[in-house]
């Protein structure tokens, strides 16, 4: 029990450091603030966190991401196949 406990602490240390080092290095390259991101669309990330779904939150997501001048048609393939992709790993 406690290798798992330990497991599940290097998974999370693991997609937090690939979160704030990788994904905020994309985004800095891309001219846009992950932080500033992350703050946006804070309001989503506590619904998912919980409710444990990502389902209750997307029509909220969608229309902020084109609030933020996303394509529409960009958000509206990315945001529901990322969604459908998710669920195949959950099961």
């Amino acid at each position: 029990l406690q290798q798992l406990g330990m497991l599940i602490v290097c998974f999370y240390a693991t997609a937090l450091i690939f979160i704030v080092g990788v994904l905020g290095l994309i985004a800095r390259a891309s001219g846009f603030s992950l932080w500033r991101l992350l703050v946006y669309l804070k309001d989503e990330i506590v619904l998912v966190l919980g409710t444990s779904t990502s389902e209750s939150a997307l029509p909220r997501l969608m229309e902020k991401l084109e609030r933020l001048g996303v394509a529409p048609p960009v958000v509206r393939l990315v945001v529901p196949t990322g969604y459908s992709f998710n669920l195949d790993g959950i099961a």
